[in-house]
């Protein structure tokens, strides 16, 4: 249901129907609407279309479905606030609080960007309420609404009843904090099957200046009960604030899911070196960061203790060629050193 709009069909072919089952609340965009839908880009969704109306307010929605299983997807992208904290509000299903003080802009890492929150849902009475409440700021609104039904309530043998593959992810949003200009941070994240079928995935898409993903790929299969792993990483080229993506579109009941990623640039005073490497295979407390000032050593070791991040920033150094190793850490006993890299001072 495209809230505030007309019929819609995405990308994936699928039918939207226009606005439909609410009570309350007003138009932004669409037919018999005051306001215009924006014209903005919205990003981080193959179909902006979706996002650019909308109905806010104080209001609800109701619909009609017969009695199972659904996810319910609430479809949002902030297309009139420009700033965290000018639209909080909240959200109940069917009388259960699913979003407290939900800010749109906080939660998609930048305005203009879509977001969607899916809930799973049983229905016993024949219907799924859709409650929007005002929070502390402005009104509440949605873009869109998705229904769908993961299985049936009823005496069916499993094997006459409708098998879908149901993807899951570990985290919908991430924020990589300040990274140097130059360095690299990364952050694993896990994709699960909790449905009933085989996923494949057709395609995987990076959006976002100095974003970029591995370890998921087009036509990897993940099936029932499967879970998989995916590597995001953030390098920044300027400084300032980036926001991106990593979006996955597959057979799923949920095509379409994504991870909303956030960092900022931070510029590197003079005399500095900013280093970044790979995570360990193994699993490894932390690592060790080395540094000599001729190629293959002797080294210094930079760090008191054992650092378990991915990066390593060595400042106040004097005009000169430097040498860095590192070495990882795991139940106490350290590794060898890793291969050389160096850095000039000017």
């Amino acid at each position: 249901m495209h809230a505030g709009g007309a019929a819609y069909t995405d990308s994936l072919g699928h039918t939207w129907s226009a606005d439909t089952g609410f009570s309350g609340g007003n138009l932004y965009g669409g037919p018999g609407a005051v306001n215009n839908a924006t014209t903005s880009t919205v990003s981080n969704t193959p179909d902006p279309t979706l996002y650019q109306t909308e109905r806010w307010g104080s209001f609800s929605y109701q619909f009609t479905v017969p009695n199972g299983n659904y996810n319910v997807v609430l479809k949002f992208a902030e297309i009139y606030w420009t700033s965290v904290g000018q639209r909080i509000f909240s959200v109940s299903i069917n009388g259960t609080q699913v979003l407290t003080n939900f800010d749109i802009i906080a939660a998609a890492g930048a305005p203009l960007t879509a977001i969607d929150k899916t809930f799973p849902v049983t229905v016993t009475n024949g219907t799924i309420a859709i409650q929007f409440v005002p929070g502390s700021a402005d009104w509440p609104k949605v873009s869109a609404i998705e229904i769908a039904q993961t299985s049936v309530v009823s005496n069916a043998t499993p094997s006459t009843q409708t098998l879908q593959g149901q993807l899951s992810l570990s985290q919908t949003s991430f924020a990589f904090g300040n990274v140097n200009i130059g360095a690299t941070a990364s952050q694993t994240f896990t994709l699960s099957n909790t449905g009933t079928a085989a996923i494949t995935f057709s395609s995987v898409s990076v959006s976002g200046a100095g974003f970029n993903a591995s370890g998921i790929s087009n036509g990897v299969v993940l099936n029932p009960a499967q879970s998989t792993t995916f590597t995001a990483t953030f390098t920044p080229a300027a400084a300032g604030v980036s926001t991106g993506s990593v979006a996955f579109r597959s057979n799923a009941i949920n095509a379409s899911i994504a991870i909303t990623l956030s960092g900022t640039g931070v510029q590197l005073p003079a005399g500095s070196v900013a280093l970044s490497w790979a995570s360990s295979t193994s699993q490894v407390s932390g690592y060790n960061v080395y540094r000599g000032v001729v190629s293959g050593g002797p080294y210094t070791k930079l760090n008191a203790t054992v650092d378990p991040s991915t990066s390593y920033v060595d400042s106040g150094l004097a005009a000169g060629t430097y040498y860095y190793v590192v070495t990882s850490v795991a139940s106490g006993v350290e590794s060898a050193y890793s291969n050389q890299t160096d850095a000039v001072i000017p």
